[in-house]
Parts: structure tokens; sequence; C-alpha cells
């Protein structure tokens, strides 16, 4: 708990435990890997190359929508991990065009209602 509000409460979007194939270039990281969680604003991915903090990367996200990849821009806000989830980067989307934040906020939804 940060300033008495849990970091549940403090996500603007809520995160789905989900595994989906990703790739990640940037700042010294070209990953093919797997989510380990996803949001409307931001991804947790696998792996064990660290970006700098506030470094930018080009993801390429893949839903199970028949749709082309989401290519996304976003930045590394935190690399390691907590004891519930495997070693990755958590990264912050930076710029979403309104079609692959239609499709992102479809999958979420409709996967958290499920």
């Amino acid at each position: 708990m940060v300033d008495g509000k849990s970091a549940t409460e403090r996500r603007k979007t809520p995160r789905l435990p989900v595994r989906l194939p990703v790739q990640c270039d940037g700042a010294g990281v070209d990953a093919f890997t797997h989510t380990v969680n996803l949001t409307e604003s931001g991804i947790y991915i696998e792996g064990r190359q660290r970006p700098p903090i506030d470094a930018e990367l080009e993801i390429c996200l893949c839903l199970p929508d028949g749709e082309p990849p989401l290519k996304l821009r976003g930045r590394a806000v935190r690399c390691g991990r907590r004891p519930e989830e495997p070693t990755g980067v958590s990264i912050e989307f930076l710029s979403i065009d309104d079609v692959a934040l239609a499709r992102l906020s479809q999958f979420v939804g409709s996967r958290a209602a499920a």
C-alpha cells in the first residue's frame, strides 16, 4: 500500500492475467516472448533482458482475434519481478490509436467479464 491505496485501487484499468505472443524491440531489447498480464494502459512481459527505466520500446502484440498484431509504443516503468510473477518488464503504453485501443479494450473487457 502507498498513500493508503493498494496497487489495484491505483490501477486505471483492470489487469488481465493472460499469455499472448509479443515482440519487444528497443533500448537493447529484442525479444520474442509472452505477456504475463495486460491492461488497456500497459503490459507486463516475461524476459530477462532489462531495458533502462523510461526507455521507449516498440511492441508487437498478437491478440487472438484473427486481426493483424497490434503495433504499440511504450516505456519501461519497472524491471524485475514480484513474488507472484516471472522475471520481466512492465511497459506503459505511450501512444495507441483508436482502432488498436478499441481492439485492446474489447479483448480485456471480454476476458475480464468471463
